[in-house]
């Protein structure tokens, strides 16, 4: 599958620092991951957000927490954030 525009919703907002948004999907964790899964999403992300994602809901649901490493017009690459650290 693909992005999902309208299953992706910012949750806080603060100028001048990280922002968290939440994005949830029937896709699997390792393909929200993924270099440019995001790019639909570009102006709504920058640097040092992160993006919490409810991954694989039609089968064994997975959480996954993500970092925005870069956000531009041409790329957005993200860092999984290891859960239990």
């Amino acid at each position: 599958m693909a992005y999902i525009a309208s299953q992706f919703q910012g949750c806080v907002h603060a100028v001048g620092r990280a922002r968290w948004h939440h994005y949830w999907t029937n896709d699997l964790a390792t393909a929200t991951d993924d270099a440019d899964y995001f790019l639909s999403a570009y102006e709504h992300l920058r640097l040092g957000d992160w993006i919490f994602v409810s991954s694989d809901l039609d089968g064994t649901p997975l959480p996954q927490i993500l970092m925005v490493t870069a956000a531009t017009s041409s790329t957005v690459t993200t860092v999984v954030y290891p859960i239990g650290s």
